[in-house]
């Protein structure tokens, strides 16, 4: 599974989208964000337990859906170093592999699976 981005735009999705990672100190899969694609959406989002975000972006050139989980601290950092503007990931089954025109670096991943989904909100509710 494969999809490109551009350098800004991603990290705009992966900062707004981190916010509460690494905040709750006792839950340890909260030091992670999960990432997701699905129908040509990639999203991030993260929580500690009380608060949560989500963070959306449109993709138009990804091969297949995925979810997983990353630290996004070292990630982030990475992504600022470049001098690249787009970027090409390719999720492996136990990492994610970034691409850029000077090599590739890879990322360690988990499963999904123990994340907390993120409660949808319907805009016309009313909470008092």
């Amino acid at each position: 599974m494969e999809f490109k981005l551009n350098k800004k735009e991603l990290l705009e999705v992966l900062l707004t989208g981190s916010k509460f990672a690494g905040t709750n100190r006792t839950i340890s899969m909260f030091d992670n964000v999960r990432i997701k694609m699905s129908s040509g959406s990639l999203t991030v989002e993260s929580t500690n337990g009380e608060n949560a975000i989500k963070s959306r972006i449109a993709i138009s050139n990804s091969t297949g859906d995925f979810d997983f989980c990353i630290q996004p601290q070292d990630l982030v950092k990475y992504i600022k170093s470049l001098k690249d503007t787009e970027l090409t990931f390719v999720k492996n089954s136990h990492s994610l592999v970034l691409k850029h025109n000077k090599g590739n670096v890879e990322f360690a991943i988990t499963d999904s699976e123990m994340y907390p989904d993120i409660p949808k909100i319907d805009s016309n509710t009313v909470y008092e």
